[in-house]
C-alpha cells in the first residue's frame, strides 16, 4: 500500500446485542503517521476492542459495526481510502503463540514466511531480520518449532515477523509484557523506527513507565470511550487517570512527594529533575 499520512476512525459503536454493553464508542479519532500511540486504561476499558478493530482481529458482528468508518489518508494523494485490515494492518494478540502462523516447522521458516518477496532471497547474516534476531537473543531459536518457544521468545519472534511485514498500521495488544525486562525498551525502539518510515503503531501495555518514555502520544480509554489524548505528561496527570492508578509508577511516587502538585513527572528522571529544580 502507498505511504499513509493518517488513520481516521469515526462513527464507531460496538454494542453487545445481548447485554447492550458498549465495548467501544469512538465518534472520531485521528491517528497521525510517524507516531507511536500508547493505549492506557483498566481492564474492559476498550483497548483490546480498539486494537482488534484496527488490526483485523476477530470481532462479533455487534450492532453499529456497519456504520463505522475506518479510513487511511494517503501521503501522495489528496484523498482517503477505506482501511482494509487484512491488507494494511498487523494485530499481535496477548497470547504470543496465537500470533504464530502454524505453517512453519522452524522459527527461521516463520521469519521467511513474513518476509516480503523482494527480500526473501537474502540468507544468513544478510537476511533482513538477522540483526533483530541478534538484538532479541533469538539465535538459538532459529531451528526450533515456534510452538516450542517460551512465551518471551514467541513474543519476540512474533514482533519481528510483524516488523518484517512492513504494514502501515501495527496493533500490539499486551505483547510486551511477555518480553524480558531488558528487551522491552528495544521493542518500543523498533516500533519508533518503523513508524518513522510512515506508519502508525498502537500499543496496549501496562508498563506505563516505558509508555511515558517511548509513546509519542497516549490515548486513555475508559468504559469503551476515549477519555483523553495527548502527551504522557498531560494524560497521566488528569485526576480520573490518577485515581485509577493507570499511570507510571514514577508518577505514583511523585504524587506521594508532591500531593498537591497539578503537573507531576512521568519518569524517574523527571522526579530527579524536580528535586534539583530543573523540571518544569
Amino acid at each position: 500500500m502507498d505511504r499513509i499520512s493518517a488513520v481516521v476512525v469515526s462513527d464507531v459503536k460496538l454494542v453487545d446485542p445481548t447485554t447492550q454493553h458498549v465495548w467501544l464508542e469512538i465518534p472520531e479519532l485521528r491517528l497521525e503517521a510517524g507516531r507511536v500511540y500508547g493505549l492506557a486504561g483498566t481492564n474492559l476499558s476498550g483497548r483490546s476492542a480498539f486494537l482488534r478493530l484496527l488490526g483485523g482481529g476477530f470481532l462479533p458482528p455487534w450492532e453499529g459495526r456497519q456504520a463505522m468508518r475506518l479510513c487511511v489518508e494517503l501521503a501522495a494523494e489528496p484523498w482517503t481510502a477505506t482501511l482494509d485490515p487484512c491488507r494494511c494492518s498487523v494485530y499481535l494478540g496477548p497470547n504470543p503463540l496465537d500470533n504464530m502462523s502454524t505453517l512453519s516447522s522452524t522459527s527461521r521458516e516463520e521469519l521467511d514466511l513474513h518476509t516480503p518477496h523482494w527480500q526473501a532471497s537474502a540468507t544468513g547474516s544478510d537476511a533482513p531480520w538477522a540483526h533483530l534476531i541478534g538484538a532479541f537473543n533469538l539465535e538459538s531459536c532459529l531451528t526450533q518449532n515456534p510452538m516450542e518457544l517460551s512465551g518471551g521468545q514467541a513474543a519476540a519472534l512474533a514482533l519481528i515477523c510483524a516488523l518484517m511485514m512492513a504494514r502501515p498500521v501495527m496493533c500490539v495488544d499486551e505483547v510486551f509484557g511477555h518480553l524480558d525486562v531488558t528487551v522491552r525498551p528495544l521493542a518500543w525502539q523498533c516500533l519508533k523506527q518503523v513508524v518513522a518510515r510512515g506508519a502508525v503503531a498502537l500499543v496496549s501495555d501496562n508498563q506505563y513507565d516505558l509508555m511515558a518514555e517511548f509513546a509519542d502520544e497516549v490515548i486513555h480509554l475508559a468504559a469503551g470511550r476515549v477519555e483523553d489524548v495527548g502527551s504522557a505528561r498531560k494524560v497521566f496527570n488528569t485526576q480520573a487517570v490518577l485515581s485509577r492508578k493507570t499511570v507510571p509508577t514514577a508518577t505514583l511516587l511523585a504524587k506521594d512527594l508532591w500531593p498537591y502538585c497539578e503537573s507531576l513527572p512521568v519518569s524517574y528522571d523527571g522526579i530527579l529533575g524536580r528535586l534539583r529544580g530543573t523540571d518544569g
